[in-house]
């Protein structure tokens, strides 16, 4: 005869998938930490290089900001005619009344989407900011514990 464990409970099952889920995230997001840190390593030799990657990557969105910035002055310029010229249009000139109102409203459009993909880069210039504070702050504690382990190695442990 062989005692046989109670089979377990609808709790302790959904437990133990919880246990195994958490187990699974856990080991995924070590894969991925060690992914990246190994990318950094590779990627970069000092925290000045990734300074300086991250200088590169914002100067470049600036200089896509600025552009959508001086689209958008342009735009507003066309649109402050247009207003003007149909403003000054009389009902007599019912066609030409309809071309400024319709150009008027594709203007406004055009620059209601500027003003979002300027928004969007802004956003995508903070998220980036930090990735790269996110990469600094982590390489230098790659630097650390490479030290660290060289040191180890060169020193023998004192008995």
């Amino acid at each position: 005869m062989r005692v046989v464990p109670p089979a377990k409970t609808d709790t302790e099952l959904e437990r133990d998938a919880a246990a195994a889920r958490a187990q699974e995230a856990q080991a995924a997001a070590q894969a991925a930490q060690l992914e990246r840190d190994t990318f950094l390593l590779r990627r970069y030799s000092t925290i000045q290089d990734i300074e300086a990657a991250r200088d590169r990557s914002l100067r470049e969105l600036d200089i896509r900001i600025a552009v959508l910035n001086s689209q958008r002055d342009i735009l507003s310029q066309q649109l402050a005619l247009h207003q003007d010229a149909l403003d000054k249009t009389g009902p007599s000139l019912e066609a030409a009344s309809q071309y400024e109102e319709e150009t008027v409203a594709v203007l406004k459009a055009e620059i209601q989407s500027l003003d979002e993909a300027t928004e969007g880069r802004q956003q995508q210039s903070a998220a980036l900011a930090e990735a790269y504070g996110r990469d600094i702050g982590r390489f230098a504690e790659l630097e650390e514990i490479v030290a660290l382990r060289r040191q180890m190695s060169v020193t023998p442990l004192s008995p």
